[in-house]
Order: C-alpha cells, then sequence, then structure tokens
C-alpha cells in the first residue's frame, strides 16, 4: 500500500484509458476488453515538442490498435500512466513499479544514464522493460542474456540497437561521402561513452582518419564550446557530434558559425532531430544527422505526415514501436494465458521462436495489427512483427538487443527536417545479424609472412610464466579474475607453480561487495578462481621495477622468486589492468610499467640469453602501444588485445554484484587455448581477431619469431 501512495505521488500526467468508451465504435460490443496498465517514463520536459509528439504519437497508436481489436472476441485495452524522467526520483519510481503487481510493462526511460537505474530495481521482476530510445552499449549488454548467462531470463528490449550501430552508421555517412578526417564529440555520460570508446575501432575499419575523439560535459556551454574548438583545430573535415539535448547541439553549431568554419562539416545523432532545432535563433540551415528511423517500406512516415503535417522523427517512430510491442505481447498473453510477457515478446520478436528476419508483412497499421492478432488468437504464431521502424527481431542469443535498425540521414533544408537517404546495419562489417551490436567483427586482418623466420632456436627444455594483474581494488575486479582464469589455463596445460609467477593483488575475494565471500569468478556462476592458488606477490607490495627485475631473474631478499630461465627456456607473459599510451598502470601508484621500461628489461633478457621464445599477451587498453616496443628483438612475439588508439572492453556482467567478471580478449584466448593448444599462432590470432569485441587483436615481430602459418602454440601451452 506504501509503495501504491509513492507511485500515486510520483506521477506528473494522470493516467488515462487509450480509448474512451465514447469512443469505441457499435460493433465493440463483441469484443470482451482486458485492461492492462503500462507505466510510460519519458523526457516530457525535455521541450514542448517532445512532449507533444509523445502523446500524439501513442494516442495514434491507440486509437489504431483499438480499432484493429474491436471485431476480435478478446481485446486489450491500455491504461497508460505516463512520468517525466526528468523530474520524478526514478529510484523511487522504480521500487514501487516493482513493487505494484498490477503493471505489466514499463515503456522507458529514453535516457540510458535514467534506463540504468530502472533496469538494475526491475530486472528480478517479471515486467519488461521497453527502451525505446535507450541505446548506450555499457547498459544495455549489463542486462542482456549474454552467452556467459548474465541474467537468466530476458525483460529488457530496446528497441534501439545500441549506439555502436549508431557510430556506425555516421562514420559510414562521412566515409561514403569521400570523408578522410573525422573529430568524433561525445558527452561525459554512458551514451557518449559508447561513441568515444567505440570511434578509434570503427575509423580504422572504414578507412577514415580519427583526428580527434573529445567528450563534454552535458549541459555545460563552456565544456562543449572547448569541444568544438579542439575539433575545429584538428584538421578534421568532419565532426561526428553525438548529443543527446539540442541545446547542446546548437553550441555547437553556433560556435562553428561564430568562427566562420563552414567548410567542415556537422554531423549530428538522432538526439538533434527535432523541430526544437528549428525553434532556436541560431542559422541551423543546412544541419544534418543521421538517426534511427521509420523503414522506407514501412509507409510510417507518409502516413504520420499526412495525418500530423510534419515529418516523423526517431521519437515518433521508436515510441510507436514500443507501444505496438507492449500491445502485442499482451495481446499474445491473453491468448495464451500460461505465459509471461517477456516470454511472449520473445516468442514474437526472436529468431528461433516466430520471427523470420526479413518477414514483409506490416504489422504497425490497422490492417496489420488486425491480421496479426487473428493470427493469434487462432493459434498460428506470426512471423514476426513488423512496425514502422521495420522488424523488430532480437538477437536470439541476446535477446535484449535488437538485430537491425534503418537510419535516416537528416537534413534541415528550408527551415523543416528532411530525410535525405537511408541507411542500415545490415549488411555492415558485422559478420553476422544475428550477433549482438557489440559483438562487431574486425573486418581489418593482418597479413603476415609465410616463411621461417631467421632465427635459429635451440632445444625446448623448460616453460616458465609471469602473470600480472597491475590494478586493484573491488572496480577492477574482472583483471583479477582475468590473471587467475589465465593462471588455471596454465595449471591445466602441465605449468607448476614452480614455473608460474603470480602477481595480483587478493582484495576482491573478501571485499564487503562480494555476495561469494571468498570466491573470484570470469562468469556468471563460474567456478572459484581462487581455488589451489598459488600468489607469489601482491601487487600493492611490488612496484613497476620490481617487475622488470623478476623477469630479468634479479632475485633478492624483497624478490625471493624471479624467472630462473635460460636460453632453452619458453617465457610467457600475461599482463592485465589499466593502459594509457605507452604504459600500463600500477595499482595506485603513479610510477606505472612504461613502454621504456619494458624495452630495457627485453633487451637485458636477450643479451643475457634468458629466453629461447617469448610470447607477451596483453589485456589493457592502448596495449599496442607497449607491445611495439618488443619490435627487433628475435624470439619475441607480442600480443595486443588493442591498438595503440583503442580501448580493450570487458565481457561477463553479474547484476547482482553489478561489476564486470572478466574481459573478452583473455576469456577468447583461454577459451581457444582450452578448444586446441596445439592450434598454429595464425589460428589462434584469427580467432583472437574474429571474437575480441571492439579492438583489432594485433600481432608484433611476427618476422624475428617464426611461421606463424606452420608453427604451433603448442610449445608454450602444450601438455
Amino acid at each position: 500500500m506504501r509503495n501504491r501512495v509513492i507511485l500515486l505521488l510520483l506521477m506528473m500526467v494522470t493516467a488515462v484509458s487509450c480509448v474512451k468508451e465514447a469512443d469505441v465504435p457499435a460493433d465493440a460490443v463483441r469484443t470482451r476488453w482486458t485492461r492492462r496498465r503500462i507505466v510510460v517514463i519519458a523526457p516530457l520536459s525535455e521541450s514542448e515538442d517532445y512532449a507533444a509528439r509523445l502523446h500524439r504519437t501513442a494516442e495514434w497508436f491507440c486509437q489504431n490498435y483499438h480499432k484493429a481489436q474491436t471485431s476480435l472476441a478478446n481485446g486489450v485495452n491500455l491504461d497508460v500512466e505516463w512520468y517525466d524522467e526528468n523530474c520524478v526520483s526514478l529510484d523511487s519510481l522504480a521500487d514501487a513499479i516493482a513493487d505494484d503487481s498490477g503493471v505489466d510493462m514499463v515503456i522507458g526511460p529514453y535516457f540510458s544514464d535514467h534506463l540504468d537505474v530502472v533496469a538494475e530495481r526491475l530486472r528480478k521482476t517479471d515486467k519488461a522493460v521497453i527502451a525505446p530510445l535507450a541505446s548506450s552499449e555499457s547498459v544495455v549488454r549489463r542486462y542482456a542474456v549474454t552467452p556467459t548467462g548474465t541474467v537468466k531470463k530476458p525483460f529488457l528490449w530496446a528497441i534501439a540497437e545500441t549506439d555502436i550501430s549508431q557510430c556506425e552508421a555516421m562514420l559510414s555517412k562521412v566515409s561514403l561521402e569521400g570523408g578522410k578526417r573525422v573529430c568524433v564529440l561525445s558527452p561525459r555520460d554512458s551514451y557518449g561513452q559508447t561513441f568515444f570508446e567505440w570511434a578509434p575501432f570503427q575509423t580504422e575499419e572504414l578507412g577514415l582518419t580519427l583526428a580527434g575523439n573529445v567528450m563534454y560535459e552535458c549541459g555545460n556551454t563552456e565544456s562543449v564550446e572547448a569541444a568544438m574548438a579542439e575539433a575545429l583545430e584538428s584538421g578534421a573535415t568532419d565532426v561526428v557530434c553525438a548529443a543527446s539535448h539540442v541545446d547542446d547541439a546548437v553550441s555547437m553549431i553556433r560556435y562553428r558559425n561564430a568562427n566562420k568554419k563552414h567548410d567542415v562539416r556537422l554531423l549530428f545523432s538522432d538526439g538533434v532531430m527535432s523541430n526544437a532545432l528549428l525553434l532556436t535563433d541560431t542559422d541551423v540551415e543546412s544541419v544534418e544527422g543521421v538517426a534511427m528511423y521509420a523503414s522506407p517500406s514501412s509507409g510510417f512516415q507518409l502516413s504520420y505526415e499526412s495525418r500530423f503535417g510534419v515529418i516523423p522523427t526517431s521519437v515518433d517512430c521508436m515510441t510507436y514501436d514500443a507501444f505496438m510491442l507492449a500491445v502485442m505481447s499482451a495481446f499474445y498473453c491473453l491468448e495464451n494465458d500460461s505465459v509471461g510477457v517477456n516470454d511472449a515478446i520473445r516468442i514474437l520478436t526472436s529468431e528461433g521462436y516466430g520471427a523470420v528476419e526479413g518477414a514483409s508483412s506490416l504489422t504497425w497499421d490497422v490492417a496489420g495489427m488486425k491480421e496479426c492478432m487473428t493470427n493469434i488468437s487462432m493459434g498460428v504464431l506470426p512471423s514476426g512483427l513488423c512496425g514502422a521502424t521495420g522488424m523488430l527481431t532480437f538477437d536470439a542469443d541476446a535477446y535484449t538487443t535488437r538485430v537491425a535498425n534503418t537510419y535516416c540521414h537528416w537534413r534541415v533544408y528550408d527551415g523543416k527536417l528532411a530525410t535525405i537517404d537511408y541507411l542500415s546495419s545490415v549488411g555492415s562489417h558485422r559478420v553476422s545479424s544475428l550477433l549482438a551490436s557489440w559483438n562487431w567483427q574486425a573486418n581489418n586482418i593482418q597479413d603476415f609472412l609465410n616463411e621461417d623466420a631467421s632465427v635459429t632456436y635451440g632445444a625446448l627444455k623448460s616453460r616458465w610464466a609471469l602473470l600480472v594483474c597491475g590494478s586493484v581494488g573491488w572496480f577492477n575486479y574482472r583483471h583479477q579474475a582475468d590473471v587467475l582464469n589465465m593462471y588455471h589455463l596454465l595449471k591445466r596445460r602441465g605449468y607448476d607453480d614452480e614455473h608460474i609467477i603470480l602477481v595480483t593483488a587478493n582484495d576482491v575475494g573478501y571485499d564487503s561487495q562480494n555476495i561469494y565471500q571468498g570466491e573470484v569468478r570470469a562468469e556468471v556462476n563460474g567456478t572459484n578462481l581462487l581455488d589451489g592458488v598459488t600468489i607469489d606477490y601482491s601487487t600493492d607490495t611490488l612496484t613497476a621495477d620490481d617487475v622488470c627485475d623478476i623477469l630479468a631473474g634479479r632475485a633478492s631478499s624483497h624478490l625471493p622468486v624471479v624467472l630462473d630461465t635460460d636460453e632453452n627456456s619458453n617465457v610467457f607473459v600475461y599482463w592485465t589492468g589499466h593502459g594509457e599510451d605507452n604504459r600500463f598502470l600500477w595499482g595506485l601508484s603513479d610510477a606505472h610499467f612504461t613502454s621504456y621500461m619494458l624495452s630495457d628489461v627485453i633487451s637485458v633478457m636477450c643479451s643475457e640469453h634468458r629466453f629461447r621464445k617469448l610470447l607477451f599477451c596483453a589485456e589493457p587498453c592502448f596495449s599496442g602501444s607497449m607491445m611495439d616496443e618488443l619490435m627487433g628483438y628475435p624470439g619475441v612475439l607480442g600480443i595486443a588485445s588493442a591498438t595503440s588508439s583503442e580501448y580493450s572492453f570487458a565481457d561477463a556482467y553479474d547484476t547482482d554484484m553489478a561489476v564486470w567478471l572478466s574481459d573478452r580478449f583473455t576469456n577468447n584466448l583461454v577459451s581457444a587455448i582450452d578448444d586446441d593448444a596445439d592450434m598454429t599462432y595464425r589460428e589462434l590470432y584469427l580467432r583472437l581477431v574474429r571474437h575480441t569485441l571492439g579492438s583489432h587483436v594485433t600481432v608484433f615481430n611476427q618476422s624475428l619469431f617464426d611461421n606463424l602459418y606452420t608453427e604451433r602454440c603448442g610449445e608454450f601451452f602444450g601438455n
């Protein structure tokens, strides 16, 4: 009762039925109506245009779906409650919704940071959360049903692909129109983080030069203008602007205009496609952008424009489809009373169930909805839901993320918004439309010389490993899990503790935030990686210089355990943690492990014949800048998770502990060796590059190591 009172107090707009009884046609008396309550959490105070579009789109949809049901035996009528996500206490609202058995579904929130709050509180309920526009990669992926089983059952349904795809669409537009140098501006929030982290990877994939990658503070004019100034000075011909608020976009345009840089093209994301842009006192003529949009084959744009006199924006298209998904799943539950709403959505939208990607029958208009609901009432599963934005098909593994969106290239022309052309993520560089967008596969594959290196090796007599985790603390849980995961791999491959030196802090297993005290896992419901582990040194008791001494075999009272290797020893080095350009960060210290230190210690090891072959695998961001220091040393091979300008991405997320459990590069490396420890080095590289998200796995110094096409990893990982 208390939460119900809170819910009522937090309502910003009175709950209304979608259709009043007076509006029901005469033949509706044959239909048995069942009411369903839906909460809509939207940025109603964002602008008058935004709120007006939301309400008229919802009203239009409700009229259409009600007409579609009037000759059916059963029908669903929605009671819609509206809340302003910019004004209410989202955590209190979400808690109240979670406890309210009368609420079946939530549409929204529209902003990614707000969705994170609501999803966290509703993930353990049976309520469906349908997100029309929120598309932050990190937020959506946290609540997805991933191969590692992060969430047991799907509950979050993002109508939009993640912003990885929008970033791709915007950069593709630059590339297709002859652009060469691009600067990316993104807000310092979960929405902008996707653009900031993926731009280095995607520009390389598309053959563009990333002239700048700049973040700014939302709503801070000074910060926005400083970011635009940096972009204009970068020499970029095109500036991709990930602006979620029109005010920030206007500040960018005004600054560009004032500095007479009209030859620098600004390309905005979907949040800027709004009539609010046209109502400013700034010259916005010819301003353009790329936005998620209605499919040109759906006819939605023409119908909307005919009805309202203006073209729809992303808000209209995605909101309409969110309501359609809610109603169709509610109707399916009505006809199949043993099925919950999330299962209904999965059945209607996921390949492997009912949905067939590419099905052409429209569902969004009156005739289409009527046909679909008639089939459902007859026990016939429809081939999918084809909405205003195209097929609402969700990834068959992750469910949460949509397979493909249509994007429009829009421009302000003669004071009005106009669509120029269309793009789609289907057929892009992504290897398969059935992969979640965060699984984008690298298209650029390194070429290696298929010939032997001019290096002669003696007999292999011993194998040694140095495994290093350079970070500490709960927030870096995944790094400790990474290094422990690698430790257990080596134990499975025949290494003993006498030949493994493990350097890691051991603080996350017993951290107060760890609900599995004494355990560290690399995947949800995974094994305890602390079992049977021998840790030689704690990160917080060593310095980066100490790591050099361990590698070089310089033992002391402080470092009694070091690599005791010679010219017949293979040395495997693995490093995880945080990285910056030309350095790996070390604990809480400012004295980090630098590229100079790496080059110096490898030089010493070479001159003292301290290895036969040395393989260095590096997980941190920008690790390519460190592995580049291995070039020129005979017998050394480096494998970096990312180039010198790219980030390395986390993998499995535990929603109960709110922490990432592992990193994708390391997981791929471990699983590859477990699958085939004697694969060739090139086969290992191909496995890593094809499955490591958002960065280009890169190999260094191959020409002075060996023939990667013929030589096998078994010399390091065979039993």
